[in-house]
């Protein structure tokens, strides 16, 4: 919404500056979301992003080589499901920012782990091993639930 109103005005944005953007208006709308999913959703492509600690959050983007060609490895491997099931981001991520800054040790080993996996995952994908990719999208989502079990219910879990 906010590159169309850019462009609509005639000044349109950069990656970054729509980054920025949108993320102040996630925080004074007062959904408490981070910067992650702006970037993922703005900037195309399968990526690792990385950023420096502190306020000012300034992502850094390594391209993965990925075949997503609807005739490459990965796509017999996909499946979108809509559950119907909503909830709100904002929840979870009070409980897992408040874990995280009462320094709580779980959170922490959590946090490592959550870091781990996605570069072991970004290296799976540049050796172009698919299937090793896929048992680390797996990896990956357990901590996260164990961050927060709130974050999926009955509807999501597999058959």
């Amino acid at each position: 919404m906010l590159a169309c109103l850019a462009r609509v005005l005639d000044q349109p944005l950069g990656q970054e500056q729509l980054i920025a953007r949108t993320s102040n208006l996630e925080q004074v709308m007062t959904t408490g979301g981070g910067w992650q999913d702006q970037v993922g959703g703005i900037t195309p492509g399968v990526k690792l992003i990385r950023t420096d600690p502190g306020p000012r959050q300034t992502p850094m983007l390594h391209w993965i080589p990925f075949d997503m060609a609807p005739s490459g490895p990965l796509k017999p491997r996909l499946l979108l499901y809509y559950t119907g099931y909503k909830r709100m981001a904002k929840q979870i991520l009070q409980k897992v920012v408040a874990r995280y800054l009462s320094r709580d040790p779980e959170a922490i080993a959590i946090i490592h782990r959550l870091k781990v996996e996605a570069e072991k995952m970004e290296s799976d994908s540049a050796a172009g091993d698919v299937d090793a990719f896929g048992r680390g999208v797996q990896h990956y989502w357990e901590p996260k639930k164990a961050f927060d079990p709130g974050s999926t219910n009955e509807k999501m879990k597999p058959c």
